[in-house]
C-alpha cells in the first residue's frame, strides 16, 4: 500500500487571513470605480439641469419679441433660476450660474439641408460653467497608469449647453 506524501490536507491555518489579504488588493480599484461612477453621475446631473434650464429660457423666448430688453432679461432669469424676476443666491440652480453665463440669441436664420425654407431660432446657451469634481480623481488615476501612459483628464471640465427652437413670435 502506497501513500502519496506529496499531497497535503487543506488547513484552516494556512487559509487564515487570505480574506484579508483579497480585499486589500480589490477595495482600492472598486473605491476608483465607484468614484468615477459617482462623478460621472454628478456631470450627467449637472448638464442635464443645465439643458432643461436651458430649453425653458428658450421655451420662454420663442414668442417673445427680439428687441424687447425686458424678455431678453426675463429670459435669463428663468434660465438661472426658473422665475421671471431677478434671481438672488438663494434660488439659482447652481450658484456660480449667473445671467451673465447665459446668451440669447434671436433671429437666427439657418439652412436646413434638404428643405427650401430657412427657419428662424431663438438659440439660448450656456457659457462659463465650469464642473469642478469633489473626488480628485487626476491624483487617484496615477496610481492606476503606467509612467508611460497619459493619465485621463480628470480635472475641471467645461459645460456649454444649447438649446434651439423655433421662433413663433412676431
Amino acid at each position: 500500500m502506497q501513500t502519496n506524501f506529496l499531497r497535503r490536507k487543506p488547513s484552516v491555518r494556512r487559509q487564515r487571513g487570505l480574506q484579508i489579504v483579497e480585499v486589500a488588493l480589490v477595495m482600492p480599484i472598486m473605491l476608483f470605480l465607484l468614484g468615477i461612477v459617482a462623478e460621472y453621475g454628478r456631470y450627467f446631473h449637472m448638464r442635464s439641469t443645465l439643458l432643461r434650464a436651458t430649453a425653458a429660457g428658450a421655451r420662454y423666448m420663442s414668442d417673445k419679441k427680439f428687441n424687447d430688453s425686458v424678455a431678453l432679461a426675463a429670459a435669463k432669469s428663468i434660465t438661472v433660476c426658473g422665475k421671471t424676476t431677478t434671481c438672488t443666491d438663494a434660488n439659482r440652480i447652481y450658484p456660480d450660474f449667473t445671467e451673465a453665463n447665459v446668451t440669447v440669441e434671436a433671429n437666427v436664420t439657418q439652412n436646413v439641408p434638404g428643405y427650401t425654407a430657412n427657419g428662424t431660432y431663438v438659440v439660448v446657451a450656456t457659457t462659463g460653467i465650469i464642473y469642478k469634481p469633489i473626488i480628485n480623481l487626476k491624483k487617484l488615476s496615477k496610481y492606476f497608469t503606467s509612467q508611460g501612459q497619459q493619465g485621463l483628464n480628470w480635472g475641471d471640465a467645461p459645460i456649454v449647453v444649447k438649446t434651439r427652437m423655433q421662433y413663433t413670435g412676431s
